[in-house]
């Protein structure tokens, strides 16, 4: 299915700002959700922090160990917090580190990788890092209260009983306490204060969206109505143009309106179809009953395709009038598309070619009757080669022989009587010989007798021979295994071997060639032969002069029997003849 461009231009825009409407929704999600990890992991590091200093006053009363790992225990989730903060302003940020220090401060796991991409992006965002520097100072009372810890804690296990120092440790510790408290309100604050403004800034961007989508849709309806209004104006200008066509044109016009599912007929459409004065205006389908039913599918197909594709439509068809008698067309057509692309009409023309279609055909008879004839001809001529060598061989053939036997007689009694044979005897043996020679060789050339004899491959190749023996010309004649069991049925073997005969003659006449080479080929039921030589070599303008009888007789002698010949050449290369013939209803040996 192709690609609607034009769909693609109207909604790219909307496509666009709605994903950035999905996309900033998805920000929006992800930060807030981020903002509400980092509110809950200052309750955790308040919380655990006032469990520290708790746990830490019940360990200088107490001295019990326990009370130190719990002071340790709570005192972890503000370090990790620390932990991660300081991986993440790092130059290029520790996120291992961060990670593992996220979660010693007991915030979630699904929750840590926001935590620290809403970090690392509006960490130089002023209100954002106001937060962080609260964060910063927290954690250096946290250092300091971790510091006195273990101040405390070495007294304590060291068995220094000194209450002065117990007193002063718990006085710091509880001042520590207090400057945390408002660190961590302030903390809270800031961070309930830029989720507020981050919300704000979120919905600032979606409503920017919003307008501008409110503002593609404009534009795009506008142009939208704008294309419609010039369709409307140039679909009413092509049907005024389309009247003043129908009116001085000579063809059947017709227009296909496809919504509507009608069609119009023009006055000279419905003369070709011998309607008289019915009505212009028909259902889409009213055309189909005219077409003959040989052609119909085939025409729905051909104006299928021409609405898919927009393309010209244009088929030559034969039709069925209403009183029975059949007219040749050839309809052409072109379709409109409306704003969308979609086909909405089709206009064309019906032109009657039954005149011209009756002339090709009587042409074609004429030309059918013209080949029939020649071939006629040339079995004629055949069969009068034939008889006039039988007559030759058994008339003159006979009386030459006779004549060379009688002065033979004569020559032998002189010779017995001891006087010397007449000069003029002796010649006239000579040319009773060449005289008999040639009778034999005229023979061969009106009918070979070895190709009723022996069959045409043998012919060919006795052919060759004779050629070679005759000019000088050396002559390879080739055949395949496979092509030498094709037995030919004698009309064909007459064929080839005139075609054969007639290449070889124009060989010896005007190649001026050195050697040439006959193969013969048998391939997926056709027999192959090609006739090579190294002369001059055809050109073109001889292939097509009208006067070249010679290929033109060739030409014809195959084409009777569905043969295909070729034949070209290559100046100072030589020619080459091909010949294929399809062997159907043709038996091997």
């Amino acid at each position: 299915m192709g690609i609607n461009w034009r769909w693609i231009k109207v909604l790219w825009p909307l496509m666009v700002a709605t994903a950035l409407m999905l996309g900033c929704g998805y920000l929006s999600t992800n930060i807030m959700s981020s903002v509400r990890a980092y509110i809950g992991g200052e309750g955790l590091y308040s919380k655990n922090q006032k469990e520290a200093v708790l746990f830490l006053n019940q360990y200088a009363v107490s001295h019990n160990e326990s009370d130190y790992r719990k002071f340790l225990g709570a005192i972890a989730v503000p370090l990790g917090n620390q932990d991660a903060r300081l991986a993440l302003e790092q130059p290029n940020g520790n996120l291992d580190a961060a990670r593992s220090g996220f979660l010693a401060g007991g915030n979630h796991p699904d929750d840590i990788d926001g935590m620290i991409s809403l970090f690392r992006i509006f960490r130089k965002v002023p209100y954002v890092s106001e937060i962080i520097a609260i964060w910063a100072e927290g954690d250096r009372y946290i250092n300091a209260l971790n510091l006195e810890a273990k101040r405390l804690h070495v007294s304590i296990t060291s068995g220094n009983d000194d209450e002065e120092f117990l007193r002063s440790s718990l006085a710091r510790i509880m001042h520590i306490n207090t400057l945390l408290n408002p660190l961590e309100q302030e903390f809270s604050a800031k961070v309930g204060d830029a989720s507020r403004k981050t919300q704000h800034l979120l919905l600032f961007v979606r409503l920017i969206i919003a307008a501008l989508l409110m503002t593609c849709g404009c534009v795009i309806s506008i142009s939208i109505l704008r294309k419609n209004d010039e369709f409307q104006k140039e679909l009413l200008f092509n049907e005024e143009r389309l009247w003043l066509a129908m009116r001085g044109t000579s063809d059947g016009l017709w227009d296909w309106d496809i919504l509507r599912k009608c069609a119009y007929y023009s006055p000279r459409l419905m003369e070709i179809l011998e309607l008289g004065s019915e009505e212009a205006v028909h259902t889409e389908n009213y055309f189909s009953q005219f077409i003959d039913p040989k052609y119909r599918d085939h025409v729905r197909t051909e104006m299928a395709k021409a609405l898919h594709a927009n393309s010209v439509y244009e088929i030559e068809f034969r039709l069925i009038t209403r009183s029975g008698n059949l007219r040749w067309v050839r309809s052409r057509g072109q379709s409109a598309l409306d704003a969308a692309g979609r086909p909405v009409r089709m206009v064309g023309a019906l032109t009657d070619i039954t005149e011209r279609k009756d002339a090709e055909l009587a042409l074609h008879d004429s030309r059918t009757e013209l080949r029939n004839l020649v071939e006629h001809q040339a079995r004629a001529k055949e069969d009068e080669r034939k008889r006039i060598a039988r007559e030759i061989h058994d008339e003159l053939g006979s009386m030459l022989t006779g004549i060379k036997a009688y002065v033979s007689v004569s020559i032998e009694r002189a010779v017995s009587a001891g006087h010397a044979p007449e000069p003029l005897l002796v010649h006239a043996t000579c040319l009773a010989d060449e005289a008999m020679e040639t009778v034999r060789r005229v023979i061969a050339e009106l009918r070979p007798s070895v190709l009723d004899d022996l069959g045409i491959w043998v012919a060919l190749e006795w052919y060759a021979g004779q050629i070679q023996d005759r000019s000088g010309l050396q002559c390879k004649f080739s055949i395949s295994n496979r092509a030498a069991m094709v037995a030919l049925d004698a009309e064909r073997s007459i064929m080839l071997f005139r075609i054969v005969q007639e290449a070889l003659t124009n060989v010896v006449r005007h190649a001026e060639a050195s050697q040439m080479t006959i193969i013969v080929l048998h391939y997926k039921n056709i027999i192959l032969v090609e006739i090579r030589d190294n002369g001059n070599g055809i050109e073109t303008g001889q292939l097509l002069n009208g006067a070249a009888w010679g290929i033109l007789g060739m030409h014809e002698r195959a084409r009777h029997f569905g043969a295909h010949l070729h034949v070209s050449g290559v100046s100072g290369l030589g020619t080459t003849v091909r010949l294929r013939l399809p062997l159907d209803g043709v038996t091997t040996e």
